[in-house]
């Protein structure tokens, strides 16, 4: 079945389940826009309590131009989750499905839960986000992950284990009180490169947990890239534990004056060469969002 174009599939009344793959045997694919392999479409709506694969072979696309699309039904059985098209999904339930999730275009950002899923992988070009929790995931090279609400910090929890492959981007927001960070219970790979996006604000030395991993965390990230850097400040990374922290830090040649005038605390000092640099400190960060 496809659900595209503005089109609405009511089952019973929003009360019903949609069962896909019921029979053993069978095979079975819903799609939200359009079928895999297909030009992407605009999404249609399905009004359902509930999702449930069956004991056959099924599975849920989304394969859509929509960059806010909301797919509130929670999924459950033993199926899988394609993310194919361009657009953007959020998946907002709690879902208890086994099967794989498979990022393969587009953004995928998971407000809810999807714990359960065997497997979440992450494809070139493609992205995996939100402030719910995901089961164990792989960020492929040229993938991304970027926990948290578009453009702004946020936490995601991965029950299981976290690995990113040479060449994944992980997209860390920063503000001056905190960060984006994730939670992994089981084991955390590192590699790629770290990209922290610095938002406006006045900012001062301290430093950012971005990633805790309970069951222990091995290798570094390859690199790390930075936005909108405060002037004056240097950011780096560092790996105390089982946790990533990134820093930012001043300089050794900043000057106290300087210092002084980036203060919250400090009074404003009447010396030009202090008010230059508490304006050239106050400028707005500028901030860019990967995709």
């Amino acid at each position: 079945m496809t659900i595209a174009n503005g089109g609405t599939v009511n089952v019973g009344g929003g009360a019903g389940t949609v069962f896909v793959a019921n029979q053993a045997g069978s095979t079975g694919t819903l799609s939200i826009g359009a079928v895999p392999g297909d030009p992407a479409a605009a999404p249609g709506i399905l009004n359902a309590a509930a999702l449930s694969f069956g004991t056959g072979i099924g599975n849920l696309n989304f394969n859509h131009t929509a960059t806010n699309y909301v797919f509130a039904t929670p999924i459950s059985g033993n199926g899988a989750v394609q993310q194919n098209g361009p657009g953007t999904t959020i998946l907002s339930a709690t879902s208890t499905y086994t099967g794989a999730t498979a990022v393969n275009a587009g953004t995928l950002i998971v407000d809810g839960s999807i714990a359960s899923s065997s497997l979440t992988t992450v494809s070139s070009g493609a992205t995996l986000g939100g402030s719910g929790t995901v089961g164990s995931t792989i960020i492929n090279s040229g993938g991304a992950f970027a926990p948290g609400p578009s453009g702004a910090p946020g936490t995601m929890t991965v029950a299981g284990n976290l690995a990113f492959q040479s060449g994944a981007l992980y997209v860390v927001q920063v503000n001056p009180t905190t960060a984006t960070t994730t939670n992994v219970s089981g084991t955390a790979s590192l590699a790629g490169t770290v990209h922290a996006n610095f938002l406006p604000g006045s900012f001062i030395q301290r430093s950012y947990t971005i990633l805790t991993a309970a069951g222990g965390r091995s290798g570094t990230f390859d690199a790390l890239a930075t936005a909108g850097l405060p002037v004056n400040f240097q950011a780096s990374l560092s790996y105390p534990g089982n946790t990533a922290v990134l820093n930012l830090t001043e300089p050794a040649h900043t000057t106290d004056a300087a210092q002084s005038a980036r203060s919250t605390d400090a009074p404003r000092s009447t010396d030009p060469s202090c008010a230059a640099a508490t304006d050239l400190h106050d400028q707005p960060a500028q901030c860019r969002q990967c995709d």
